[in-house]
């Protein structure tokens, strides 16, 4: 990916707040940290249109990639506190996504009630996919494998963006990748 990402770059110009939403979404290619200090520049008060972004998530990933992990959890606390501002009660997605949040940002005893009050929601069939995978994401943050394999492994096959291949190398699985329960669903599914 890297590579892949590296080469498109010789062809087209990708403006930093591009590459932001791609890291996001692919931490991976933060790998070698190319990107960190122009990533870690943006605010949402810069100067530079091209560099105006809070974009803590993004910031979050750079240094949990780097290893940095107190300074990773810092900003993903400020992630969670500014969605925490945004009603989501109702939305179960939100929810969701707003305890892995909690969970990354070490805040475990909220992120396990937030995760409980999401999964007692109702949940429209058609949503279901996207919502176990954040569901399945705040249980990998909370290192409760059991849980994740749960939510994942109808997931797998099933016409949703849930792949051996993205399990086996997406950066947000991480936390439980080498762990024996999570192994043998992808060698379940191989």
């Amino acid at each position: 990916m890297v590579r892949a990402f590296r080469e498109a770059r010789e062809t087209y110009n990708v403006p930093p707040l591009q590459i932001a939403t791609l890291v996001n979404n692919y931490p991976t290619l933060l790998t070698g940290g190319e990107f960190d200090e122009m990533l870690l520049r943006m605010r949402a008060d810069h100067p530079n249109p091209d560099l105006r972004c809070a974009c803590l998530n993004t910031k979050a990933w750079v240094y949990r990639v780097a290893g940095r992990m107190d300074e990773s959890r810092e900003l993903w606390v400020q992630l969670a506190d500014s969605r925490a501002e945004t009603p989501v009660a109702d939305n179960p997605q939100a929810q969701g996504q707003y305890a892995r949040d909690l969970a990354r940002a070490g805040r475990t005893a909220e992120a396990r009630r937030t995760l409980e009050s999401a999964m007692a929601m109702d949940v429209p069939e058609e949503q279901l996919p996207a919502v176990q995978r954040r569901w399945a994401q705040a249980y990998a943050e909370l290192g409760d494998v059991e849980g994740a394999v749960a939510q994942l492994e109808p997931l797998i096959g099933n016409s949703t963006i849930v792949t051996v291949n993205s399990l086996s190398t997406r950066y947000t699985w991480e936390p439980i990748r080498n762990h024996p329960a999570f192994q043998e669903m992808l060698a379940r599914h191989r």
